[in-house]
């Protein structure tokens, strides 16, 4: 019975373990591996460049997930083979996805995605498109930087897919400036390298400049480069060989340039007194008194045997020719109909005024009387409409004149200014009006010794004499142009006639009372002569001289002299 008990056992116990056994093998065929489940997240923060998204992964499938992020494309249906997309770690549940180096203005289809042992599942399609972005630019270095201006520009090198509306630079002495500020540049449009020239700047100031370009989406800006303007601006000191001349004259011309007449020829430069053109004068003659910009762009130029008037390119448009052998042309001024032309009618010396129409077709002519003035030198239109004449009266022309005409030359009155010296050079008589009303006339003198003096006159609007003045008497002083200042001096140039001359800058206050003065070369060149016969005065307030470089005994080495100081008369 116990033997039979025993047997029934083992045998029930084998039993147990056989069932266990077969129904382990059957539970292990029936668990099944599949794909995840999972669905894409909305698409966010769409910039031009970055989004973002993710998924849910609500299924592992059976298996560890060991992969997931999302992946994108610009055609449909994007797969993990991309390397668009990104690995953000592993397990199921939500994640967040970066999405970063995108093209701007872009539609891109986009999928979540999850990889476990049986393979990879993607969440539905979503697609959205990048925006536009401000414009990428980098600022250029800054360069040619003097007291008033520089040279900057930038590179464009993404529109931010939007056309370029304006581009430039912007400046300021605060850091970060913006283009609602006026100091800044517009230079186009379009991508790439651009450069822009700016001025109106202020000496020994710190600035700060960024380049920019707008679109429709907004304004971008390069990286800001501080500068310094430096104390002078570019100064020169320029010889041109072979030009020398003893009356020369300069102006400033409407693009900021020079326009120069000397010898037999005028000359346009730029600037910095580089020649742009040249033009020969025919009929020439030696003593090229004044040249000037006229209203129209055009030149006009008084030759002494002539007035001649030039395209702004230097072709000869008409010219007006003397109608005597005795007769010169000294000084011409312009109206809105035409010029005042003052000169001498010899031999007799009589001081004569001509009317010229627009076309240089002579209108009529005044010829004074000897008593009144001999030598009609320098004439301006004063402030009330009326014309001032100044030169010499008598025979010689020795004693300082003016008269007052209207604009028919009709005389308003007559004045002369005696003086124990001589008038001399009266080729060098100038006359100024100021803003109070006073008219200061300069002229040369000479006493019984022959030493030359500069002597400075300031007249009423009736020409009654206010004061008067010496420039360094007793010094030898030639007195050869002679302007009015923005800050209300005055600077007369010519010459110091030491031996050898030297070129001589002398700046006076509105009274006539020397600030300071400069002489140029008198001891570092021996042998030669300097002299200033020109002057004028530039927006930045740089004073730029026209003279010429002689030479005391036999030699060649002489010519046009340009130079350009500061308001100081540093070089």
């Amino acid at each position: 019975m116990i033997k039979r008990y025993n047997l029934f056992k083992n045998h029930f116990i084998n039993y147990l373990l056989i069932f266990y056994t077969v129904s382990s093998c059957q539970m292990d065929e029936a668990k099944v591996v599949v794909p995840p489940t999972l669905s894409t997240t909305f698409v966010t923060n769409i910039s031009a460049n970055s989004a973002k998204s993710g998924g849910n992964i609500t299924s592992d499938g059976g298996a560890a997930i060991i992969g997931r992020g999302v992946v994108w494309n610009t055609t449909s249906n994007p797969t993990v083979d991309l390397t668009t997309k990104t690995i953000d770690g592993d397990g199921p549940g939500n994640f967040s996805s970066n999405l970063t180096s995108l093209s701007l203005s872009t539609k891109y289809y986009i999928r979540a995605y999850a990889t476990n042992s049986s393979g990879t599942s993607y969440g539905e399609e979503l697609f959205f498109t990048t925006s536009f972005d401000k414009p990428s630019i980098a600022t250029s270095e800054v360069t040619n930087i003097t007291s008033i201006k520089a040279r900057s520009g930038g590179n464009i090198t993404n529109d931010g897919g939007s056309k370029i509306l304006a581009r430039g630079v912007v400046w300021s002495t605060s850091p970060n400036p913006i283009i609602s500020l006026e100091t800044k540049t517009m230079d186009g449009d379009g991508v790439g390298n651009f450069t822009s020239n700016f001025s109106g700047l202020s000496k020994s100031t710190k600035y700060y400049i960024r380049a920019y370009a707008t679109n429709s989406y907004g304004t971008g800006y390069g990286e800001e480069r501080p500068f310094a303007t430096s104390k002078y601006p570019t100064l020169f000191n320029i010889i041109f060989d072979g030009l020398e001349s003893q009356r020369t004259d300069i102006a400033s011309t409407k693009d900021g340039g020079f326009i120069l007449s000397a010898n037999k020829y005028i000359i346009k430069t730029d600037s910095l007194g580089v020649v742009q053109w040249k033009t020969e004068v025919n009929p020439n003659s030696p003593a090229l008194y004044q040249i000037f910009q006229s209203k129209d762009g055009g030149y006009v130029l008084c030759n002494h045997l002539s007035i001649q008037k030039y395209s702004s390119d230097g072709n000869i448009l008409w010219t007006k020719e003397q109608p005597t052998f005795n007769y010169v042309y000294n000084s011409v001024v312009e109206t809105d109909d035409g010029y005042f032309v003052a000169g001498i009618k010899g031999p007799s010396n009589t001081g004569t005024i001509t009317k010229l129409n627009l076309e240089g077709v002579q209108l009529w002519e005044k010829l004074y009387d000897q008593s009144l003035i001999t030598d009609c030198i320098n004439i301006i239109k004063s402030s009330d409409g009326n014309f001032i004449v100044v030169g010499g009266s008598g025979i010689p022309s020795t004693t300082l004149a003016s008269l007052k005409i209207d604009s028919n030359g009709n005389v308003i009155w007559s004045r002369q200014y005696n003086d124990t010296n001589q008038l001399v050079s009266t080729a060098s008589v100038k006359v100024i009006e100021v803003a109070d009303g006073t008219f200061v006339i300069s002229s040369n003198t000479a006493d019984s010794r022959n030493i030359l003096t500069t002597r400075i006159v300031g007249i009423d609007q009736d020409g009654t004499k206010k004061w008067e003045k010496s420039i360094l008497m007793g010094n030898q002083v030639r007195s050869n142009a002679f302007i009015l200042l923005s800050d209300g001096g005055f600077i007369i140039a010519g010459s110091l006639n030491y031996s050898p001359t030297s070129a001589l800058i002398v700046k006076i206050d509105n009274s006539g009372n020397q600030i300071w003065n400069k002489i140029f070369y008198s001891e570092s060149s021996p042998g030669f002569l300097w002299e200033f016969n020109a002057v004028v005065e530039t927006k930045a307030h740089t004073l730029t001289f026209l003279g010429y470089k002689s030479y005391v005994y036999s030699g060649t080495e002489r010519g046009l002299w340009l130079l350009r100081t500061d308001d100081e008369g540093n070089y």
